[in-house]
């Protein structure tokens, strides 16, 4: 989503979904905004984790959409079409020769986004956390998101919006550091079963220095001592997931 959609999301309200200008409004546009979210949705969960910010935005408008949300989410599968090469790539440990031989297509990334580090192994799962504070202009709820990586692809993903209000970007990191190591456990169990167990501790990376150091410090700062009880709660759920 463009840096200065949100303002245009949630104070634009278009009319009630069944209504005549509802339906007037989809005729105008082509589609029907439930229908096309719902296409995206599916492309989101199956192998195109890059858009799940933007869709997860989006769906909160689907009662009432107006001009402005469909063309946000037209713009969503434009972009779509555009990066169609795109996709989850995952290699081998060891090369199978008995597997028909694949190219990938050459992919060029964008030198203004962020570089992250890759796990030490293929079989090594890596997780990978952030959070938007307060984007939900309406409640000022922040997201979440998570990715974990193994054999050189994401293989487990989400963004969602966080349930209760943090008061800062620390808070907002912290809850979704627990959201993430609490998947990761849930992982790392599914690993285990498969015949591929951690023998190390799940490396997390996120990118808050307080929220860092709140971890890693083992045991809560002053400011989360005097946070709201759901701080002073999840930090021993988040400590016993080391």
């Amino acid at each position: 989503l463009p840096s200065d959609a949100l303002n245009t999301l949630y104070h634009t309200s278009g009319p009630p979904e069944g209504s005549p200008e509802h339906s007037a409004l989809a005729q105008r546009h082509g589609f029907s905004y439930r229908s096309l979210l719902g296409e995206l949705m599916y492309a989101y969960v199956t192998c195109r984790p890059d858009i799940g910010y933007a869709i997860v935005t989006l769906s909160k408008f689907s009662t009432c959409p107006d001009h402005a949300h469909y063309q946000l989410l037209k713009g969503v599968a434009k972009y779509l079409r555009d990066t169609r090469d795109w996709g989850i790539f995952y290699t081998r440990p060891t090369p199978d020769h008995s597997l028909p031989t694949f190219t990938p297509p050459t992919i060029t990334l964008d030198p203004s986004l962020p570089t992250f580090p890759m796990p030490s192994s293929p079989l090594t799962l890596a997780g990978y956390v952030d959070a938007a504070h307060a984007n939900d202009l309406r409640n000022r709820r922040s997201t979440t998101g998570y990715a974990f990586m193994l054999s050189g692809g994401v293989i487990s993903y989400k963004s969602k919006t966080q349930s209760i209000t943090a008061t800062s970007s620390t808070e907002a990191e912290f809850y979704a550091a627990v959201t993430a190591a609490k998947h990761a456990k849930y992982l790392r169990a599914i690993l285990s079963e498969l015949g591929f167990p951690q023998s190390s501790p799940t490396t997390t990376y996120e990118d808050n220095a307080s929220a860092v150091h709140i971890v890693n410090s083992r045991q809560p700062t002053g400011r989360t001592l005097t946070s709201p009880r759901h701080s002073t709660f999840r930090y021993p759920r988040l400590e016993r997931q080391r």
